[in-house]
């Protein structure tokens, strides 16, 4: 012979006593949560701010005055005019330049 406890006050119990008080909560919760799923604040693409971008370019075995005249002067005057552009940074070495833009 099994003894039942006495206490029948739980969480389950209840459901067991009222079936329909799971289907109840199941649709509450359900509800909720296409609440929420219409209240989320979701973007494609997030807003980023940028202060600060380096473009590196690499052409080994060039001179500095090679990558100056042929990179730097074919790249500078493309992004001199992009909106926000402060301030232009441009360093030309033997096999490389790097164009800093600040916003």
């Amino acid at each position: 012979m099994k003894r039942v406890p006495k206490d029948r006050s739980g969480f389950i119990s209840l459901f067991v006593r009222h079936p329909n008080a799971a289907n109840l909560t199941m649709v509450l919760m359900l509800v909720a949560g296409i609440y929420a799923i219409a209240k989320l604040n979701t973007q494609f693409f997030p807003t980023v701010e940028t202060k600060l971008i380096t473009v590196s370019v690499a052409w080994s075995g060039a001179s500095a005055e090679d990558v100056s005249a042929n990179i730097m002067s074919a790249i500078e005057p493309e992004v001199r005019f992009l909106d926000g552009v402060d301030r232009i940074r441009s360093v030309a070495r033997e096999g490389s330049a790097n164009i800093t833009l600040e916003f």
